[in-house]
C-alpha cells in the first residue's frame, strides 16, 4: 500500500467523508446503485470452478516471528514489551511469559518490503503493522478508531510504529542473519535514523554496496553496507539540507540497467530518477539523470530505454502512466544529468479511465517477448476522496464506493514513442462507471481506449485485486504477483466488502490471499499459479519479487496477532520464499537377482529421487529394451517413488533402462542401462543424469549381437 499520506485538506475530506460512510454508509441513488451492483456481479458474480493451476512448489526460506506481546488496546506495556527485545524476537520463554500475563504473542515485522540479492545472499528490508499505518495515513489523527479482530490490532494515532528490521538471507547454507544491530550500534545518529524511519521500502546492490532505502518523517532514508563482507557503511537521509539531495519523500525500487544503478524517488510536485555514482568508500553520491512530473514508482529496461511508471500526484490518476528515457547508443551508454529534460510521457492512465475520482496509480512492469506489460494499483475506497472533492453536493454512498472502485488494470505496448505505437488492454473492463454531475447518476461508458479486454475482466477476473504489486521474467515466463484484499474484509473491515454485491462476495470467498500469475508466452492468456497466498491465506500481497537462480518472492501479512503456529494455522508476518518450478529428478533402475539364468525370473526396480523433495512423486515408469529397437517393455505407475516391472529373461542379452515421465511437479528423467543376463553387473545400481542416458555404465556386452522380441507391453508416450 501506499502509506504516503494526503494532503491536509484530503485527509480532511477522508475523515469527514468516507470515515461516516464506512461507519454509516447511505443508502441513496438507488437507481445507480442497482445498476452498479449488476455491472460488477456479471463481472464477478459467477462461482467458477476452481483454476487448474500452474505447477509450482513454494520453500519457506524465513519468517517473521513474534517481537512483541500484546496486552490491550491502548495499553503502555505493547510497546515496553517491544522495546525490551527489539531488534530480537521473543524466545519460547518469552511468549509463555507473555500468555501468563494474560497478553497475547504479537508479530509486528509485515512486509519483505526491499529485497534484492548479492551472490547467494538475499539482502531485505521490513515495515511493521502497515495496514495500521495506511488507516492512521489516510485518516485525520484519532478518527479512526482503535480495533482489534482475530487476526490482527491496531491501536491508531501513531502507537503502531515500530522500527523495521534488516536480514540477510544465505541460499547456500540457508541461515538467516538479523543486520539491524551493526546499524544501532554504529552511532546514535545512525540509531535514530533506522529508529525514525517507517519502513525499508527498498533494496538494491552494485558495486559492493548493497543498499536499504526507507522512508521517514524527514526524507528518503539510505542505509549502505558492504555486500561481501557485511560491514555497514553508514546512513544518510535525503533531505536537501547541509549539501546532502533532495528533499526527497519517497523511494520503491532500484534497476541495474547497462552496468549503471538506477533508481527513483518522489519529491514535491512529482519525482527525479538517479544514477549512483558513488563507491564503497563513498557511497551516498547520486546524479539525477531524469525530471518527471508523476511520483516515480517502478522501472525497467525496454526497448533499449529505461520506462517508469508513475504515480499522478496526490493519488490523482491525471499524472499516472508511463514515461520512457531517451534510447540508450550502446550497451555501455548510461544516462546523466543532461538526460533531465529528456524523458517523454507514452501513456497517461486517463487515456482508458474515464472517471476522474477513481483514484489508480502505476504499478509494477516488465519487458517479455518484446513488448512492455504494466498494472495499476488501487486503494479501496480512496476514489471517495476525489469523487467528494470532484463533487461536492454528491452523497458519499454505496454507489459512489462501487463506482470510483477499480480492480487492477493490465496493458502491454510497443513501438512507444512512434506513430506506430500500440497499447493493448490484456485486463480490464470494456465500459466503466462514470458519474454524471448534471444528473446526479452514474453511467456506464466505453473505456477511453475503445477496446475490449483481450484476456478477461481486470483484477485477473478476481474483484478484489486491488494491486499489481510486482513482475519479473523467469524462465522465458512472465510472472505476476498481486495484492488481494478480501482477507482483511472477511477478517475485520466488513464495513467495505458489506457494499461488495453479494454474488461478487460469494464467488470469491475461498480465494483469500495474494495472486501470482504467469504468463508463458505473448499468444496466451495468463495462468494462476496461486490464487490463495502461495501458501498462507492470510499474506494478501506479494510485495517484492527478484528472478535470479530462483524466483523469490517476498510477502505482504500485516496480521499481527496470527502467531498460533500449531499445525492447520495461519500465520502472520512476513515471508520469504523460494519457488520452485519444474524440479529436476534422477531415475535409477535395479534387478533383483544377483545372477541370471535363461528362463529364470527377474524383477526390474525404478527409483525416482530428487533434490529437494516437495512431495511424492505421480506419473509413470516406462522399462525399454534399449536395443536398436528401443521396445517397450512395461509402463507402471509410480508409488511411492518406485515402479518395478517382472519379465522371465531369454537366453540373449538385454539392456534395460527406466524413463520417467514427470508430473505437473517433477521433470521427467531416464537411468543408465542395465543388463541381463549378466552376472558381472546384474545387481548393480545405475543411475542416469536426467534426460541423458549414462553410457558410462555399459557393461562390454553392450557391443553383443542383438535378437530378441519383447513380450507385449502397453504403449508409452516418451516424449515428455
Amino acid at each position: 500500500m501506499n502509506e504516503k499520506c494526503f494532503s491536509k485538506r484530503a485527509a480532511i475530506l477522508l475523515g469527514l467523508g468516507i470515515l461516516a460512510w464506512l461507519l454509516c454508509p447511505v443508502l441513496v441513488q438507488a437507481d445507480s446503485q442497482d445498476m452498479l451492483q449488476q455491472f460488477w456481479s456479471n463481472g464477478y458474480g459467477y462461482v467458477p470452478s476452481a483454476p487448474s493451476e500452474a505447477a509450482y512448489w513454494h520453500q519457506l526460506l524465513a519468517k517473521a516471528k513474534v517481537d512483541e506481546c500484546f496486552y490491550g488496546l491502548g495499553n503502555p506495556n505493547n510497546l515496553t514489551s517491544f522495546k525490551s527485545k527489539y531488534p530480537n524476537d521473543f524466545s519460547a520463554s518469552d511468549i509463555a511469559a507473555c500468555f501468563s500475563a494474560n497478553g497475547l504473542p504479537k508479530v509486528n515485522q509485515a512486509y519483505v518490503w526491499g529485497l534484492t540479492k548479492y551472490g547467494a545472499e538475499l539482502w531485505s528490508g521490513t515495515i511493521s503493522n502497515t495496514l495500521c499505518l495506511v488507516l492512521d495515513g489516510f485518516f485525520p489523527s484519532g478518527t479512526f478508531p482503535a480495533m482489534q479482530t482475530d487476526s490482527w490490532e491496531c491501536e491508531m494515532s501513531g502507537k503502531d510504529i515500530r522500527p523495521p528490521r534488516i536480514f540477510v538471507y544465505n541460499t547456500a547454507t540457508n541461515t538467516l542473519t538479523d543486520m539491524t544491530l551493526s546499524v544501532l550500534l554504529a552511532s546514535a545518529a545512525d540509531a535514530a535514523r533506522l529508529g525514525g524511519t517507517i519502513g525499508l521500502r527498498s533494496a538494491g546492490n552494485f558495486g559492493g554496496v548493497v543498499f536499504l532505502g526507507g522512508i521517514s518523517a524527514k526524507g528518503v532514508t539510505l542505509f549502505a553496507f558492504n555486500a561481501a563482507t557485511h560491514a555497514y557503511l553508514g546512513s544518510i537521509t535525503l533531505d536537501g539540507q547541509s549539501g546532502r539531495p533532495g528533499p526527497y519523500t519517497n523511494i520503491r525500487q532500484w534497476r541495474v540497467i547497462h552496468g549503471q544503478l538506477y533508481t527513483g524517488m518522489a519529491k514535491t510536485g512529482g519525482g527525479q530518477i538517479l544514477r549512483w555514482t558513488g563507491s564503497l568508500a563513498n557511497p551516498f553520491q547520486f546524479d539525477p539523470v531524469g525530471d518527471l512530473t508523476g511520483d516515480p514508482a517502478y522501472l525497467v529496461e525496454h526497448a533499449n530505454r529505461i520506462f517508469v511508471s508513475t504515480w499522478g500526484i496526490g493519488g490523482a490518476i491525471a499524472g499516472t502512466g508511463l514515461v520512457m528515457s531517451r534510447q540508450f547508443t550502446s550497451s555501455q551508454d548510461y544516462l546523466t544529468t543532461a538526460d533531465r529534460p529528456g524523458w517523454q510521457k507514452v501513456f497517461d492512465l486517463t487515456q482508458y479511465e474515464v472517471e476522474p475520482a477513481a483514484a489508480q496509480a502505476g504499478g509494477a512492469l516488465a519487458s517479455f517477448g518484446g513488448y512492455l506489460y504494466w498494472g495499476t494499483m488501487h486503494v479501496p475506497g480512496t476514489g471517495l476522496v476525489f469523487f467528494n472533492q470532484l463533487y461536492p453536493s454528491a452523497p458519499i454512498d454505496v454507489a459512489a464506493f462501487l463506482g470510483t472502485y477499480r480492480p487492477i488494470v493490465i496493458f502491454r505496448g510497443r513501438n512507444f514513442g512512434t506513430a506506430s505505437q500500440q497499447v493493448e488492454l490484456l485486463y480490464g473492463s470494456s465500459v466503466l462507471p462514470k458519474f454524471d454531475s448534471g444528473s446526479g447518476q452514474w453511467q456506464l461508458v466505453p473505456n477511453g481506449l475503445g477496446q475490449k479486454p483481450t484476456y478477461g475482466w481486470a483484477g485477473f477476473n478476481n474483484f478484489f485485486n486491488n494491486y499489481t504489486w510486482t513482475m519479473d521474467v523467469y524462465n522465458n515466463e512472465l510472472f505476476v504477483g498481486t495484492m488481494d484484499w478480501l482477507y482483511l474484509g472477511v477478517h475485520g473491515i466488513s464495513s467495505l466488502t458489506n457494499q461488495v454485491p453479494p454474488a461478487v462476495l460469494q464467488a470469491a470467498l475461498g480465494f483469500e490471499g495474494a495472486d501470482l500469475w504467469k504468463f508463458y508466452s505473448t499468444s496466451q492468456p495468463a495462468v494462476p499459479v496461486s490464487i490463495t497466498g502461495v501458501g498462507n491465506q492470510s499474506s494478501y500481497g506479494i510485495r517484492t519479487m527478484l528472478a535470479d537462480d530462483a524466483l523469490y518472492l517476498g510477502m505482504a501479512n500485516p496480521m499481527n496477532l496470527l502467531t498460533d503456529n500449531s499445525p492447520g494455522k495461519l500465520l502472520g508476518g512476513w515471508e520469504l520464499l523460494k519457488l520452485i518450478l519444474d524440479v529436476p529428478t534422477t531415475t535409477t533402475i535395479k534387478s533383483s537377482n544377483q545372477f541370471f539364468s535363461p528362463g529364470q525370473k527377474v524383477t526390474f526396480t525404478a527409483t525416482v529421487t530428487s533434490s529437494p523433495v516437495i512431495g511424492v512423486a505421480t506419473g509413470t515408469i516406462t522399462f525399454i529394451d534399449s536395443g536398436l529397437s528401443q521396445t517397450i517393455l512395461a509402463t507402471v505407475s509410480l508409488s511411492g517413488g518406485k515402479a518395478s516391472f517382472t519379465t522371465t529373461l531369454p537366453n540373449v542379452t538385454q539392456y534395460v533402462k527406466a524413463v520417467y515421465s514427470g508430473d505437473k511437479y517433477y521433470k521427467g528423467s531416464e537411468s543408465g542401462y542395465i543388463t541381463a543376463p549378466d552376472q558381472s553387473h546384474a545387481n548393480d545400481v545405475v543411475t542416469g543424469i536426467p534426460g541423458v542416458p549414462s553410457e558410462r555404465f555399459l557393461p562390454p556386452a553392450f557391443l553383443m549381437p542383438w535378437g530378441i522380441t519383447s513380450p507385449s507391453a502397453p504403449s508409452a508416450d516418451l516424449s515428455m
